[in-house]
């Protein structure tokens, strides 16, 4: 046997055979390794791609939940400063309310903004960045900042508690009215219940807004709100609106994530029982158009037929949306509606017959 496997040994070697099959084995080899490795780097980009469109979806509800936050702050902001110009009419031309409003507006001008939960956070805590991806983890660590400088709790500042006027009219004998800022902020003053208040009370009220130290406190409450204004109200907006920017620098093709946008009101056969649909004509822009008839009324934008997001304004055919804003006031016609929420804007174009 041995003798055989020499004599084999010595057939290959001698003739070259040994060295071409070594040759074959090792290109084998080679080929295999190369497959390998072609096999583990299309698994990685698959993998890179999976994770890189996770990523972007939830970088996209980011980037609406962001949106939504820069909104409301803005709304907050035009309502406070409302709120503000009121003052200054109490302090230099009273006789611009009607009598009867006054106690209602006065405990109206000590409401707030209401503390809200923003849903960033939660969508922070799900976006699914590579560790290895640098521009990822730098815009994840930009939102984190952004989210963690913001604050949500309006009514526990305790600036509100030192600088209010609501003590001076519960001192008079004005018994409190439950309002609220976001509601009454819409200028629903004409639905408060009238009889609430005596004569005497409004009387009282009267002597009040000529007294020195009432209007002493209007004026801090009114230098309260300007501050909030600026310093708290103006930086979250820039501090949004930047973040949204570093959104889209990183995605450009960035959408705002609403699956539908209807239109409600009463200028509207279906008045304020249900939303009618609106056609998404431009995802990325996020632009909503329609034909509709409209009678006499109002009208708002709102989505998935909840009241939960929606947007007013107050010029008539166009205007700027404002996130829980007026009713817009419409002329009876047949128009042809754009809403473009990544500008704010609406326009109603008359169509004609």
């Amino acid at each position: 046997m041995l003798r055989i496997f020499h004599s084999l040994r010595q057939y290959f070697f001698h003739t070259g055979k040994f060295r071409q099959y070594l040759g074959y084995a090792i290109g084998e080899i080679i080929l295999v390794v190369i497959g390998i490795l072609i096999a583990l780097q299309i698994n990685n980009w698959n993998e890179r791609r999976k994770q890189e469109q996770r990523f972007l979806v939830t970088l996209e509800q980011l980037y609406t939940s962001i949106k939504e936050d820069v909104d409301l702050i803005h709304s907050f902001s035009i309502y406070q400063q409302e709120q503000i110009d009121w003052i200054d009419q109490l302090l230099t031309e009273p006789e611009h309310f009607r009598p009867e409003q006054l106690p209602f507006i006065l405990y109206y001008l000590d409401t707030r903004p209401r503390s809200f939960s923003s849903e960033t956070d939660y969508y922070l805590s799900a976006l699914e960045f590579n560790p290895n991806n640098s521009r990822q983890n730098e815009l994840a660590k930009q939102i984190a900042t952004y989210i963690n400088s913001q604050v949500w709790d309006f009514e526990k500042d305790e600036q509100w508690q030192h600088i209010a006027i609501s003590p001076m009219l519960e001192a008079a004998g004005i018994p409190r009215y439950p309002l609220s800022f976001s509601y009454s902020a819409l200028g629903h003053f004409e639905q408060v219940d009238t009889t609430f208040y005596t004569q005497e009370n409004i009387n009282t009220i009267r002597a009040l807004l000529n007294s020195h130290p009432f209007k002493t406190g209007l004026r801090a409450l009114k230098i309260l709100k300007q501050s909030y204004n600026v310093a708290s109200f103006a930086n979250q907006q820039e501090d949004g609106r930047s973040i949204l920017a570093a959104i889209r620098n990183y995605y450009p093709d960035i959408r705002l994530r609403y699956d539908d946008v209807g239109i409600i009101g009463s200028a509207l056969p279906t008045a304020y029982t249900r939303s009618i649909p609106m056609q998404l004509a431009n995802p990325q822009k996020g632009i909503w158009e329609m034909d509709v008839e409209l009678g006499n009324g109002t009208v708002k934008f709102r989505t998935r037929n909840s009241w939960n997001q929606n947007w007013g304004g107050q010029g008539f055919p166009s205007g700027n949306t404002v996130m829980f804003g007026h009713d817009i006031p419409v002329e009876p016609g047949k128009y042809h509606i754009v809403l473009n929420l990544s500008e704010d804007t609406y326009a109603f174009k008359k169509i004609e017959h």
